[in-house]
């Protein structure tokens, strides 16, 4: 039989292969073997075939041996064939010149190609370029060492990435053998590839595993150990052992010197050794679940260390009576220390809470004790032992228990603690007690327990209600204050005021020089002291916090200019220049306190004519800075007077100081009035200073913040026929018995487009109502003939009138109310009740609010609360009724001005008579529309004394007399103050 060998290359015909020598024959059989992997039977016979015809010795490789005849070839051939299309391996024939020129099938099923797609490809087209550096280097190596004459027989493996059709990159183990002819001549190359993805994805999660394992343990101080056990019924012996390197490194060994499989245990205390076996022992034998023991174990420096080790069984071999035990050794030495320092700690502070006198408790959650200090023990007078057997509750006070109970179990909600006093029976009496409880809370976040340290804290309870019984003291002197100071500015201020008005009458008539000489010292006198009175009052005011800073909208330059004007007549006659500048920039209506920075500005200005004999004053007003709607202003008054030395310029603000106390003698003052003025100006978010030399004069200077008025400008009321937009005409039915009042009020309505009807009483006012439909009813309260109560209870009931107009709405006016008297008419039927004097913008804001209330257009009426009066320093005048007057017109003022005088005149006289007769109800009355008529013209001092004089009549009090015989000259004091005031409007 006759054997032939066949190794394909497209170099050679398969009719004429050249001859294999044996060694190349045996490694292209063995590459043949591994790349079928589980070849067919027919692939198998041939591979058998051929390795027994390779074992025969002496074979003549040239010569062809013919079996069967000349068939012989082309059915080896056939077989090889076969065995190489059968391969799941990938086999690739490369020429010398890198061309493919062979591929089995295996290569569409691992690629994706074709085996004609294959053989016409280029490395780079299969191969990812790490690939093609191995393949083409290891080519070209093959080649240079053929060229060489020492050409490389072996074969050589490779791992490297091929490209599939479809673009993923898979792992293969690559084995590149060379192809050689019957000569020897290399022919080709042939590569083996194996698919190795699976391998390669197991040995990368191998390699994570290990180096996370790795990392683990890097992280970690804990060691790992490995122990194989030979069991004995004597007892155990160690046959094998592995330790991490944390193990010796802990205690200061390398790694070599734990060699021997018991090296450890030598180190371990011998006070421990015994314990250390005994655990050991027992988990070995399966008496106990895992092996874990506490013990010391001895550094290379000879310190003793902690050392707590576990682990567990994890391999038996009954047979041979061994165990495996793996576990771990972990530094305890940080915790031992920690618990023999908390075992101190817990010893030092049992001494404290043993022996301090704070009482400290621990219950459960229902309150019974579960320890008490030896200082509660000494408060209740009982043993431990007995307490112990008792409740905290039953020990509070009975009237504080269910509190204490309520606080106990809030506990169990954050912040788990509380704080909380109660009274207790002790052995020393009925004591107040201060606790501090906290919740101890188990794993689950329940309270397990409470934990309570106490304090008798009798003696600051009596403190503390001593401290209220003083606070109810202060706040009752405090009123007292308030009640002396209201009456001290009636009983002392008013009659000032008479005295000034007396004053002022004789010096407007024909006098001899002595006497009006007196009637100026007179004067002056009173001046002076009214304007002390006046500071004192505001003073207090201040220090009690009830000023309080107004926001309203107001013209700055009208303000300044009419200051201006006041006082350019007392600086003409000192001869000192009087002047104002002011910055264009000053916005014309601001919201502010008109009254407050008045007040501050006439203050300075007082004290620049009092200090300045010669020279001038001035007046300034800057914009310092503008945000948005926010201004603040810069006011200064520079003078060219005495000066201030430096070293008074800040007590000058301080209460009852002044420069020099030679200047209180020689010009009078209290010392109050740059107190007040740098109070009002720090309520108001501004400050006050001054810049002075002496001899050389003076400037002070104060801001406050404001802001800008809304855009659209205030109501011209002063032309006829205007009215605010948000105001239609309506007819209105004006009820007062005060001729002034309808006069005031008549304008004021008239001058708004609105049509008015009135009358002097309810009864007029319940025919007028009958015979004409009206929109809305002002009535005064206090009438003669039918007072408005009456009148409007009978018109809420139809009587008199048509029942339609039963609902018109009804705005009530009186001169004073309090809150009982305010019910009363509201309950009677009125809308809303006003105190008067009545501000023109106010009434008008009120009345539409009303009229819509009642039309079902808003809500409530806002600001129906009385608004706060805006004196003049000295109490005299309403600030804001004089605006109001002026803005309507000088010369209706004048006029109404005219009116009153005789008006007041003819009811004093009628008051008089009517006291004198005993008629003192008459009397009060005529007192009352004294004071309505009083408001509306301004006379803000004038109207509060005639009040008084109202109650007084009322009440049948001795000084009724005295006080209606003050009236007239407080009203001649009012009406030059107002006259002043217009002409200095001019």
């Amino acid at each position: 039989m006759a054997v032939r060998v066949y190794v394909f290359s497209n170099t050679m015909s398969p009719h004429k292969t050249p001859a294999l020598n044996a060694d190349h024959a045996a490694d292209a059989l063995a590459l043949l073997r591994r790349s079928l992997g589980a070849p067919t039977p027919a692939a198998l016979a041939a591979l058998d075939r051929l390795e027994a015809a390779l074992a025969r010795p002496h074979l003549p490789p040239p010569v062809p041996l013919h079996r069967d005849g000349p068939s012989a070839p082309r059915e080896e051939a056939t077989h090889f064939r076969l065995l190489a299309e059968n391969s799941e391996d990938v086999l690739i024939i490369f020429d010398p010149e890198m061309r493919i020129t062979y591929c089995n099938q295996a290569v569409q099923k691992s690629l994706g190609f074709t085996t004609e797609e294959m053989c016409a490809m280029r490395l780079e087209d299969f191969m990812t370029p790490q690939a093609q550096v191995v393949t083409r280097s290891a080519f070209d190596r093959r080649m240079a060492l053929e060229a060489s004459g020492m050409p490389l027989r072996g074969a050589q493996r490779d791992e490297m990435l091929l490209r599939r059709k479809d673009g993923r990159e898979i792992w293969f183990e690559c084995v590149t053998s060379p192809l050689r002819d019957g000569e020897d001549s290399l022919t080709g190359v042939l590569i083996v590839a194996r698919n190795i993805s699976m391998r390669k994805a197991a040995e990368n999660a191998l390699k994570r595993s290990e180096a996370r394992l790795r990392m683990a343990l890097e992280a970690t101080s804990d060691g790992v150990w490995d122990m194989l056990f030979s069991i004995r019924e004597d007892g155990f012996e160690v046959l094998r052992a592995f330790h991490s390197e944390n193990i010796p490194r802990n205690l200061g060994y390398l790694p070599e010197e734990f060699n021997a499989p018991t090296a450890h245990l030598h180190l371990i205390h011998p006070d421990d050794l015994p314990r250390v076996g005994a655990a050991l022992g027992a988990h070995l034998l399966g008496r106990s679940e895992r092996f874990m023991a506490e013990f010391r174990m001895r550094r290379k420096d000879g310190i003793w260390v902690w050392i707590l080790s576990r682990g567990r069984v994890v391999e038996r071999n009954p047979e041979e009576g061994t165990a495996r035990i793996v576990g771990t050794h972990t530094d305890v030495q940080g915790r031992k220390l920690a618990e023999a320092a908390l075992r101190r700690e817990e010893e030092k502070y049992r001494l404290l809470v043993e022996n301090q006198t704070d009482l400290v408790v621990k219950l459960d959650p229902v309150g019974r004790f579960l320890y008490v200090s030896p200082s509660f023990c000494r408060m209740f007078g009982k043993g431990e032992q007995e307490l112990l057997s008792e409740n905290f509750f039953a020990l509070i006070h009975a009237e504080d228990r269910p509190a204490a109970q309520k606080a106990v179990e809030a506990l169990g909600a954050p912040p788990h603690s509380a704080l909380r006093e109660h009274r207790a029976m002790t052995r020393h009496g009925l004591r107040w007690l201060s606790w501090t409880a906290t919740a101890v809370l188990d794993e689950a976040g329940r309270v397990s327990g409470i934990i309570a340290v106490g304090r008798d804290v009798s003696e600051r309870k009596e403190m503390e209600q001593a401290l209220v019984q003083a606070k109810e003291d202060a706040e009752a002197a405090s009123r007292a204050k308030s009640d002396f100071l209201a009456n001290m500015s009636h009983e002392i201020r008013n009659p000032l005021n008479a005295v000034l008005g007396l004053a002022d009458l004789m010096l407007l008539g024909e006098l001899p020089e002595e006497q009006r000489e007196r009637a100026v010292l007179l004067k002056n006198s009173a001046a002076s002291l009214l304007g002390v009175i006046t500071d004192i009052l505001e003073y207090s005011k201040i220090e009690a916090g009830s000023v309080e800073v107004e926001r309203y909208p107001f013209k700055l330059p009208a303000l300044l200019r009419g200051l201006a004007a006041e006082q350019r007549m007392l600086a003409t006659e000192k001869g000192v220049a009087l002047k104002l500048s002011l910055d264009p920039r000053l916005p014309e209506r601001i919201l502010g306190d008109e009254l407050k920075i008045r007040q501050i500005l006439l203050n300075l200005l007082s004290n620049a004519m009092k200090f300045t004999p010669e020279g001038s004053v001035e007046i300034i007003a800057r914009v310092q800075e503008r945000r948005d709607a926010r201004v603040t202003l810069l006011f200064a008054v520079s003078d060219t007077g005495i000066g201030v030395p430096e070293d008074k310029q800040e007590i000058i603000f301080e209460s009852f100081r002044q420069a020099e106390s030679g200047l209180r003698k020689r010009h009078g003052g209290t010392g109050l009035g740059l107190a007040i003025c740098k109070r009002l100006a720090e309520i108001m978010g501004g400050s006050i200073w001054l810049q002075s030399e002496p001899g050389q004069g003076s400037i002070f200077c104060f801001t406050v913040e404001v802001e800008l008025a809304p855009r659209e400008e205030p109501r011209d009321m002063s032309a006829p026929g205007a009215r605010a937009e948000s105001t239609a005409p309506l007819r209105v039915l004006l009820v007062e018995d005060d001729w002034i009042n309808r006069r005031f009020t008549t304008q004021l309505l008239e001058r708004q487009g609105h049509s008015v009807r009135e009358a002097e009483n309810g009864s007029q006012a319940l025919q007028i109502l009958s015979e004409h439909p009206v929109d809305l009813v002002i009535m005064d309260m206090q009438m003669p003939v039918m007072d408005g109560i009456s009148a409007t209870r009978a018109i809420r009931a139809a009587k008199g009138c048509p029942p339609e107009r039963a609902d018109v709405p009804i705005i009530g006016l009186t001169a004073y109310a309090t809150s009982e008297d305010r019910d009363c008419f509201l309950a009677a039927g009125v809308d809303i009740c006003l105190t008067k004097p009545l501000r023109a913008q106010r009434l008008l804001r009120i009345m539409d609010e009303v009229v819509a209330q009642k039309r079902g257009q808003t809500g409530a009426v806002s600001g129906t609360s009385p608004a706060p009066v805006a004196e003049s320093p000295d109490g005299l005048l309403n600030e804001r009724m004089l605006t109001d007057h002026l803005e309507l017109g000088t010369e209706s003022f004048l006029d109404l001005l005219r009116h009153f005088e005789d008006d007041a005149a003819r009811r004093l006289a009628r008051l008089m008579e009517a006291s004198d007769q005993g008629a003192l109800s008459d009397a009060a009355e005529l007192a009352h529309s004294l004071a309505g008529s009083a408001g509306v013209i301004g006379g803000a001092g004038l109207r509060r004394h005639c009040l008084e004089l109202e109650k007084e009549l009322r009440a049948g009090g001795p000084r009724a007399r005295l006080m209606a015989e003050q009236v007239w000259p407080l009203a001649q004091r009012t009406m030059l103050a107002i006259r002043e005031r217009i002409d200095a409007q001019g």
